[in-house]
């Protein structure tokens, strides 16, 4: 009994040494620099510009909003100003454009940074988040911000300084261009901030209805309420804008090599007139959307 007893004391010790060894061994191979970087270019995304090159297709997400990108209720068909860019990008570059993914003006560049879309292909402002986790192309064209208030107010006539008093309610919505103007244009005035992605249309009927004293949207904004709400609003800053802001595609942060390509393409689009063809096709009101101007105009005298 006692030997039977050593011989399986010896037996263990050597399993024990083995399963040590093997440990070791295993440990030391998959911790090893070499695997350790195998591990990482295989955990390592593709560029959204190698998966554009390697499939000849950009992906585009988008968020419904006239005249960048405009979807028929009825039919779904899609057009607008940066709908009809983004196909002209693709027939520059030979490449497909496929509309994968409709976002709102709080998710758009998450479907960028996530990789379910190669590029934003709307009207992006160069916000913080666009500038923090994105890089720009364009611009396409420029957006003019103007200061609506009710047609017989004559306070802020051409005088956006009287907003900056306590007794003023600028409406805005959440994150929006009024929230972000005020700290520098008009910090003591009251901001009434709407629900994100309230219709535009909303911001001017608080106006309307005496729920607020002015509002900031796009001159062409403005312009179609007006339109449609004769008597009511006004420009109360026709001889120049608030502040102006670009129209912008984003790409995701790094992308270096997808921005560059595409910004050649729209330079092309810009100086052979295309984009400005476009432009006119969708500008309902006559300077409402300011164009890029080309650079062999600078300084020439009209």
């Amino acid at each position: 009994m006692k030997k039977l007893n050593s011989h399986k004391k010896i037996q263990t010790a050597l399993q024990l040494i083995i399963l040590i060894f093997l440990t070791s061994f295993l440990t030391a191979h998959f911790l090893s620099p070499k695997t350790e970087n195998s591990l990482a270019k295989a955990k390592k995304k593709i560029s959204s510009y190698d998966r554009v090159m390697k499939t000849q297709t950009l992906r585009c997400s988008y968020v419904p909003y006239a005249p960048a990108n405009i979807i028929d209720p009825n039919t779904g068909e899609m057009s607008g100003i940066f709908y009809e860019v983004a196909e002209a990008i693709g027939k520059q570059l030979d490449i497909k454009i496929e509309w994968v993914e409709e976002a709102t003006w709080a998710t758009f560049m998450e479907s960028i940074r996530s990789g379910r879309a190669d590029a934003f292909c709307g009207a992006a402002f160069g916000f913080a988040a666009e500038l923090k986790y994105g890089e720009l192309v364009g611009p396409v064209y420029y957006s003019p911000i103007t200061l609506w208030v009710r047609e017989n107010d004559n306070r802020f006539n051409n005088n956006v300084a009287a907003l900056n008093n306590e007794d003023i309610t600028v409406v805005g919505e959440d994150g929006s261009i009024a929230s972000k103007l005020a700290p520098d244009l008009f910090p003591k005035a009251r901001i009434v901030s709407l629900p994100h992605n309230a219709p535009y249309s909303m911001k001017m009927d608080n106006v309307k209805q005496n729920k607020g004293d002015a509002t900031l949207v796009e001159t062409s904004v403005g312009l179609d309420y007006i339109a449609n709400n004769s008597n009511t609003l006004k420009n109360a800053t026709p001889d120049a804008p608030v502040t102006v802001y670009p129209n912008m595609f984003v790409v995701s942060k790094g992308e270096f090599k997808l921005q560059t390509m595409l910004k050649g393409a729209i330079n092309i689009l810009n100086n052979n007139g295309t984009i400005d063809r476009i432009i006119t096709k969708y500008e309902k009101h006559p300077r409402s959307l300011l164009r890029v101007t080309k650079p062999y105009d600078l300084g020439q005298k009209s």
